[in-house]
């Protein structure tokens, strides 16, 4: 079988389908947490600290799942890249539900014994889907998809892993005691923070020496309605303009007719004086030739 059987199609998925379903499938898991939790007060201190592992784990993922560029906008179909992804989500999701749902606080809570050696096993299990998820993005970008990846997130999704085994490790090592168990699931808790903050601190795009173009943005679509208000706007807009410039040109004129008849009656001023100059120079020639 080619591996190009797995490229199609690159076109997006408008209805969402894998985004809404996995959407859904999240919130029941974070409603068994709070169920798991109602008889808070019976509850051992060790099952307390395994519901806030499995709370931080769940929510944690769900705000990598919500911030993931491209996921859930391409079809799923038998077979291509997207469907692997969406099957990988659904297999976390089981264990979330299994971490949160083991023991069960909810039936028994005074004697809901919590295993460390379990929660660690499940943990590790989970960030390992996390790195095959990100290695299926790199995948998908390899592949001609519209997705974009950066390496430097794998490499934390792979300490978050590295570490959950290294907890394993101490997991199995040790008799599993009270303070043993306390102490693997707050190490959990605090290597699942650490690796949400990192991952979300961390660019999703590789940086690139030039500048990407933006892209054109898509026209937004408008009624029929809207259309016609707009058009009977712009035509206002350009009605009061005309009045403006036909005003303009008004003025100009009168103004270009007020400097003409200036300029006339400042030429008949000139006219006049110079008549009266040329009358006053005979009358003294007169004289002269009468003395």
């Amino acid at each position: 079988m080619s591996w190009h059987f797995f490229n199609r199609p690159l076109e997006e998925d408008r209805t969402r389908t894998s985004l809404t379903f996995t959407d859904v499938i999240f919130g029941l898991v974070i409603r068994q947490i709070f169920v798991e939790a109602i008889p808070l007060s019976k509850l051992s201190l060790t099952v307390k600290v395994h519901l806030a592992l499995a709370l931080v784990v769940v929510v944690g993922s769900y705000i990598g799942y919500r911030s993931s560029l491209k996921r859930g906008s391409f079809p799923l179909l038998f077979f291509n890249i997207p469907l692997i992804r969406f099957i990988l989500d659904l297999v976390m999701i089981f264990l979330y539900y299994l971490l949160t749902v083991t023991p069960d606080a909810a039936t028994n809570p005074s004697s809901a014994v919590v295993s460390a050696r379990f929660d660690s096993t499940v943990v590790t299990l989970i960030f390992a889907l996390f790195l095959l998820w990100d290695f299926a993005g790199q995948w998908m970008e390899s592949s001609g998809y519209p997705v974009t990846t950066n390496p430097t997130r794998t490499w934390i999704t792979f300490a978050g892993w590295f570490g959950s085994g290294v907890v394993l490790a101490y997991a199995y090592i040790f008799r599993p005691t009270t303070r043993v168990t306390l102490g693997i699931d707050s190490a959990l808790i605090l290597i699942s923070l650490v690796y949400r903050w990192l991952k979300d601190s961390a660019p999703r795009q590789k940086k690139s020496e030039s500048t990407p173009t933006e892209p054109l943005a898509a026209p937004i679509p408008v009624s029929g309605a809207d259309a016609i208000a707009a058009a009977t706007r712009a035509a206002e807009a350009a009605s009061r303009t005309a009045e403006s410039v036909t005003s303009a040109a008004t003025d100009s004129a009168a103004a270009a007719e007020v400097a003409a008849k200036a300029a006339e009656i400042i030429h008949r001023a000139s006219f006049t004086e110079e008549v009266g100059d040329l009358g006053s120079g005979g009358s003294n020639d007169t004289g002269a030739s009468s003395g």
